[in-house]
């Protein structure tokens, strides 16, 4: 029988659900006067252009989180948003790209853990010593852990099921890599995982990254083990998060383990936090409906400025930062809790003359308004 958790866990998850159909319905049904078959079109001129070869490098750590991560985000947004497989295609090429290229397969060595891994190391952020960072794990497994669950949950894709198969147990894989970073605490149902070139436990960005591909194995798995460490560390997260007099929440871009930190970390490095509390609220893990709300706050009353400007960090404040403006579009994920999102967002966009990024266009085409055509004419 489920607990009492387990049931209020439940009924979370279904009002969640029904919040996002309905902000769909509330939003209007155009975006910068064009259809959405127009931004498909522009997506798929852009893909075009940005469709190379993963170059060769010393590292592939920092290129392909920082950079292919997005690409493929934005590859499984658009399969999900038109319901074309031409998608899942491109994403099946390039992530089997991203595979050959793992430490395990070069023969690479973490000079910390004197192992060779299947992940992806950098010479970058650990002053020319080769490393496997877990946020990098985190940002290239997502996207793949994300193919899986979509993968999965369609009959209809039923031919790209041999290469689901192949991702999870690669994600399944480099997941384990990091258990032995893992620890427990400090507080009750917290947990954290430690980095041996920092020596230190890592920044919130930096966790929930991986954070986000624990749910979503949990989600095709149904193991237990991956929703208990996301659970604790979203909860490592909620309770580091500081409300600000209007209800929005502010935080630190690397808390202590027994303080919430100085400081507000960065909109860009924030969206990943952000994304990962909305992907928990989704399935009833920790974060609840008023949590949201106060994120979709910090978003549309501190960090949009108004007149298309942005603040640089989750605090906000008076100067507005331009180099930040793009990664306003990372925030979107918040739209079920608040339409002015997916409105300032667009707005912004429009502004600029239209979205030139492919996330960009995804992520609005993901929260479109529902009944949207979304095929190209």
């Amino acid at each position: 029988m489920p607990g009492r958790e387990e049931k209020e866990s439940s009924m979370r998850t279904c009002t969640l659900t029904a919040m996002v159909l309905l902000v769909g319905l509330s939003l209007p049904l155009s975006a910068w006067g064009r259809e959405a078959g127009d931004l498909v079109a522009r997506y798929d001129a852009l893909f075009q252009s940005a469709d190379k070869p993963i170059a060769p490098s010393d590292e592939y750590g920092g290129t392909l989180a920082w950079g292919e991560s997005y690409l493929l985000v934005s590859l499984i947004e658009m399969a999900e948003a038109t319901g074309d497989p031409k998608y899942l295609d491109s994403f099946a090429r390039r992530f089997d790209a991203a595979l050959a290229l793992r430490d395990s397969a070069l023969g690479r060595r973490d000079v910390f853990s004197h192992r060779s891994l299947p992940v992806w190391g950098s010479v970058h952020y650990s002053k020319g010593q080769y490393h496997d960072w877990l946020v990098h794990t985190g940002m290239v497994t997502y996207p793949a852990a994300e193919f899986v669950r979509y993968v999965r949950g369609k009959p209809a894709l039923a031919r790209y099921r041999t290469k689901a198969d192949a991702y999870l147990r690669a994600c399944e894989e480099a997941v384990a890599a990091h258990d032995p970073e893992w620890f427990n605490g400090p507080d009750a149902g917290e947990g954290y995982y430690w980095d041996l070139y920092l020596r230190a436990h890592l920044p919130l960005n930096q966790q929930n990254a991986l954070g986000r591909t624990l749910v979503t194995l949990w989600l095709v798995t149904g193991k237990p083990a991956y929703r208990d460490k996301a659970q604790r560390l979203a909860r490592f997260f909620k309770n580091r998060l500081r409300a600000q007099p209007d209800g929005a929440y502010d935080w630190a871009y690397w808390p202590g383990l027994f303080d919430t930190g100085k400081g507000s970390e960065d909109i860009s490095h924030a969206a990943i936090n952000a994304d990962f509390a909305a992907l928990c609220a989704r399935h009833g893990i920790v974060f609840s409906e008023e949590d949201m709300k106060r994120f979709a706050r910090t978003f549309t009353e501190h960090i949009h400025l108004g007149d298309g400007k942005f603040a640089l960090s989750v605090g906000g404040g008076a100067s507005a930062d331009a180099s930040y403006a793009s990664q306003a579009p990372r925030w979107l994920t918040l739209t079920p809790w608040d339409p002015k999102v997916w409105q300032i967002v667009s707005a912004f966009e429009e502004s600029q003359g239209g979205p030139k990024n492919l996330l960009t266009i995804s992520s609005l085409l993901t929260w479109r308004p529902r009944g949207t055509p979304t095929s190209s004419p």
